[in-house]
């Protein structure tokens, strides 16, 4: 059930980037969103929109933050790679 609604907010925040890709709270959503779908590889790059849109006086997120969530989707690709590696060599 909640993937399903993943899906259709994910589907609605595209079509806000769309409209205004600049959107920060769109990118960081959808961000969210991917990797709750598993989406690792859409994830990271949005959540990488989001920083660099964030580079302000006054970020929303800190660079801590930004750079502690990022090492989690890197580890979850590197992860998703090492198990695709694996199923290919059997």
């Amino acid at each position: 059930m909640h993937a399903n609604n993943d899906a259709a907010a994910a589907s609605r925040l595209e079509q806000v980037l769309f409209i205004d890709s600049d959107h920060w709270n769109a990118h960081i959503l959808l961000s969210q969103l991917r990797e709750n779908l598993g989406d690792w590889q859409a994830a990271t790059l949005h959540l990488w929109y989001a920083r660099d849109l964030d580079r302000s006086s006054n970020p929303r997120l800190s660079a801590a933050d930004y750079r502690q969530r990022l090492l989690r989707l890197y580890a979850e690709l590197v992860a998703q790679e090492q198990s695709s590696a694996g199923a290919n060599d059997q």
